[in-house]
């Protein structure tokens, strides 16, 4: 997911992903695409969701269906909390995914040396998310090092 991408996500409402994000929270037990699917609908002009989302399918015989209205008020009543574990998430996965990026060989040439500098910016302005001062509710993420 691109950094605008994840921006916009997390600056909406109550989105698809925060959902899912709610449901591991409340039940850990259930994995999403296994035991319930959540979709959202999709305005076809710009392709962004543009309603709450909802359950496609709920395949737990034995427990009922939450109701999606419930979760968004546990979403909205703890919203900080969601917002931030679910940045912190997905900052941790950037993290990974850059790991070894930001590392260059001593005797690299200045151009690989200059590209692990930019790296290494850029892994430390994601370490520093959780500090801006409108976490986590309006994140300003980095853009990739080109």
């Amino acid at each position: 997911m691109h950094a605008k991408q994840a921006k916009k996500m997390l600056c909406g409402d109550f989105s698809h992903d925060l959902m899912v994000h709610v449901m591991q929270d409340l039940y850990p037990h259930l994995t999403h695409g296994k035991d319930y699917v959540i979709g959202h609908y999709v305005h076809e002009e710009h392709g962004h969701q543009c309603s709450d989302p909802f359950f496609l399918a709920w395949r737990v015989k034995d427990m009922a269906q939450p109701d999606p209205a419930s979760l968004k008020e546990v979403f909205l009543s703890n919203e900080a909390k969601y917002r931030s574990q679910f940045a912190r998430r997905y900052r941790d996965a950037c993290l990974k995914w850059s790991d070894g990026k930001a590392d260059a060989p001593s005797d690299a040439p200045d151009s690989v040396r200059s590209r692990a500098a930019k790296w290494a910016e850029y892994r430390k302005k994601l370490r520093d998310i959780p500090m801006q001062e409108a976490f986590p509710h309006d994140i300003e993420w980095p853009d990739l090092p080109e």
